[in-house]
């Protein structure tokens, strides 16, 4: 995902149903979180891109099982990106989460946490 990360604005905010991350470094802390708790599998059937102007949205389907419990989840997600000056500056994350939202909160929450404390260490 690196040429991915390198389309991110450094304020980028990542949206979902149960929380948010602000900033590069957070989001990337908010995948890393999410893949300790589970095992994605994005690719489940072709993406999708629809674009206008600074707009684009991506459509796709997903599967992934909860790593503590074998707990198996698929749905369809939809992320709409803003593009400013080429950068993504935000991503709205819809999905149905029903029996991982707890854990998609987690994930988000880890990540925002340790995206501030790297920022408290890099300006000391």
């Amino acid at each position: 995902l690196g040429a991915f990360f390198e389309n991110l604005a450094d304020d980028v905010v990542f949206k979902t149903e149960v929380g948010e991350v602000r900033g590069k470094q957070a989001f990337i802390a908010y995948l890393a979180s999410a893949s300790e708790t589970m095992e994605f599998n994005i690719f489940v059937r072709p993406l999708e891109y629809f674009g206008d102007g600074d707009r684009v949205v991506i459509l796709g389907d997903e599967s992934f099982k909860v790593k503590d419990t074998g707990a198996t989840h698929s749905a369809e997600w939809a992320w709409i990106l803003d593009v400013h000056d080429g950068l993504i500056t935000r991503i709205l994350h819809h999905q149905d989460l029903t029996g991982i939202a707890d854990l998609v909160r987690e994930a988000l929450a880890k990540a925002q946490s340790s995206a501030r404390q790297s920022q408290a260490a890099g300006s000391g």
